[in-house]
């Protein structure tokens, strides 16, 4: 989203208005907390795009020839002329074409265009960046920055599907759709294939085909998998005959069989190119000042990837953090029966689009991202998650391997700067340390930038004992400081004095960087109690949620051995009502964040 100049300025100019702080007296047991806190900051929000409410329903024609429809919603700078776009869609329909010899024709494709996943998603209710409709021969496709023509094969899919018809094993279709998109996901259906095969280690063909057919593989790499084998069976076999059992051809046993050999010489040969990855990044960051990003509405305009997430990353960047975390969660409905790990999808959730776009307009602000996926359990929590025999564990963990795989290719493709393989899995993390180191290495295989394990405060981060494995260590900073509800300021340093000298210990005998991946406080009656519980009838208390922020910030200006931290959290919708929640958006707190990250925290 492009705003005009003089806004733009307008909004980087400071609004804030911060009055200077006393020192509070909170001694008294009897009356609530009282003293003169810093007043919210006044912000002004940058307008909205031009299109916030543009009728997406209305589509603009770029182009109608014989062969080709492109149709904008709206007309905007997609990287690319109508002309130069239309050149490009024939020269590969040409290709298709010539490859196939078919004598088919394939019916005139209408092409329509959107500027973002979010205005696609308000039109079809679909945000995934490109879809294809045979039954109007119509390609939907996202075409900007991010997503570059040749980004995906959906059109690909559908001229062989007009030139060759369904095929019996959609493998084939899949796999030649890639086969002729070389910047297919940026990296391309081959490097991104070897690293899954480096990652997985070697397969037989028939392991590959169970492994390509599990209900929970990521779409990403099933389809890197079928461009893959594709090319295999070209290099082995003759095309013509390929083509001419195309729309009969199934993976059956033995076929498998005599293919087999060959296959095992083609693996052999990655492994022999295998580039060992670095156990340590060279990449540093400087200390990161952000917070936890809450997909906060499931709406598609409101939440990640939207123009008003965009609005609040802007909002960010004006308090001077410099990082956010994006969460894309899952759920799992029974923390001890282990099923496989769903990749969120849907329009509205947070899916890749939606995740990949809001990490693109951090970026654009000069915000570091850290992808952290999440599990969530109905009255439960990843802590939680305990299976009952070997075979449980083990499927457990081929689940998971699977579900926080498609994460760290995402985060490889688009460069985020970190990735948290996993976040408070208390009961996985100290029972199965063996099963998350060979986990490291598998990921390692995948995401060549820096790794951290979010681990939960108390026993798994003290006790955790694949620190070493990973590039930093990160905790969810929820130790209670005191049980006192009235307490002085004083009192509250010195008992988070004493939370960082247990987070000082752990982390000098493990020789890490150390990030407080998660900390925060609700605005509620003494939340420094026990920080990470519910209200429970608390009223809320602004005053009370900044003296804890205030006391955290203070301290960490001394705290050298830790290099950043994350809020929990603020909302990606500023239009997110806090009432006793952790968010400081709009409260006092928000205030003292912003003076410390602009002058204290460097």
């Amino acid at each position: 989203m492009n705003y005009a100049p003089v806004s733009f300025l307008l909004f980087l100019l400071p609004l804030f208005f911060i009055t200077t702080c006393a020192t509070p007296d909170i001694s008294a047991p009897s009356k609530p907390y009282e003293y003169q806190t810093p007043a919210p900051l006044t912000w002004a929000d940058p307008p909205m795009d031009s299109l916030t409410n543009y009728d997406f329903k209305t589509a603009e024609i770029l182009i109608d020839e014989s062969d080709f429809k492109i149709i904008a919603y709206p007309k905007r700078d997609f990287g690319i002329s109508p002309k130069q776009l239309l050149a490009k869609l024939r020269a590969q329909q040409n290709k298709v074409k010539r490859f196939t010899s078919a004598k088919n024709i394939i019916p005139k494709t209408e092409i329509h265009l959107y500027h973002r996943a979010e205005d696609k998603g308000r039109l079809t209710k679909n945000t995934n960046q490109s879809t294809v409709d045979f039954s109007t021969n119509q390609v939907h496709l996202v075409l900007n920055e991010l997503y570059p023509y040749g980004f995906s094969a959906k059109e690909n899919q559908l001229y062989l599907r007009a030139l060759l018809g369904a095929p019996a094993s959609e493998i084939l279709e899949r796999g030649l759709a890639v086969y002729f998109s070389e910047n297919w996901q940026r990296l391309g259906y081959i490097k991104i294939a070897q690293k899954i095969f480096q990652a997985e280690g070697s397969k037989s063909l028939s392991a590959f085909f169970k492994y390509y057919e599990s209900e929970d593989i990521s779409p990403i790499i099933k389809t890197a998998m079928a461009g893959y084998f594709v090319n295999f069976l070209l290099e082995t076999a003759n095309k013509e005959d390929i083509l001419k059992t195309y729309s009969s051809w199934k993976p059956n046993e033995g076929t498998l069989q005599f293919l087999e050999n060959t296959w095992n010489l083609k693996i052999a040969e990655n492994e022999n190119n295998r580039v060992e990855a670095n156990a340590t990044p060279p990449q540093k960051f400087p200390y990161l000042k952000g917070f936890n990003f809450a997909h906060e509405g499931y709406q598609i305009y409101n939440g990640y990837g939207s123009r008003m997430a965009q609005q609040s990353l802007q909002r960010i960047a004006s308090l001077s953090a410099n990082a956010i975390a994006i969460i894309p969660y899952t759920f799992m409905r029974d923390p001890k029966i282990a099923a496989p790990i769903p990749i969120a999808q849907r329009a509205g959730q947070e899916n890749d689009e939606a995740s990949v776009r809001t990490h693109y307009d951090a970026q654009q602000l000069g915000i570091h991202t850290l992808l952290k996926p999440q599990i969530w359990l109905h009255k439960s929590w990843p802590g939680e998650i305990e299976m009952d025999s070997p075979e449980n564990w083990d499927a457990f963990f081929r689940y998971y391997t699977n579900w926080i795989s498609h994460y760290a290719l995402l985060a490889e493709i688009h460069q985020f700067d970190i990735i948290c393989i996993g976040v408070e899995m208390t009961e996985t993390a100290l029972q199965k340390p063996d099963e998350w180191r060979k986990l490291i290495r598998k990921i390692r295989a995948i995401y060549s930038g820096p790794i951290t394990y979010g681990s939960n405060w108390g026993k798994e981060f003290e006790t955790l004992t694949f620190w070493e494995d990973l590039d930093y260590m990160a905790v969810s900073c929820y130790y209670p400081f005191t049980n006192k509800k009235n307490i002085s300021e004083q009192n509250l340093k010195s008992a988070f004095s004493d939370i960082l000298k247990k987070l000082k210990k752990v982390q000098q005998a493990n020789q890490r960087p150390l990030l407080l991946t998660e900390i925060g406080f609700r605005n509620i009656n003494h939340p420094w109690t026990l920080p990470h519980a519910e209200p429970d009838g608390r009223p809320e208390n602004p005053a009370h949620q900044e003296v804890a922020y205030r006391v955290v910030l203070e301290s960490l200006k001394e705290a050298d051995f830790i290099s950043g931290m994350f809020w929990w959290k603020y909302p990606a919708n500023l239009t997110y009502k806090n009432t006793n929640a952790f968010s400081p958006l709009r409260l006092p707190a928000e205030a003292t964040l912003e003076r410390f990250f602009r002058e204290e925290i460097q």
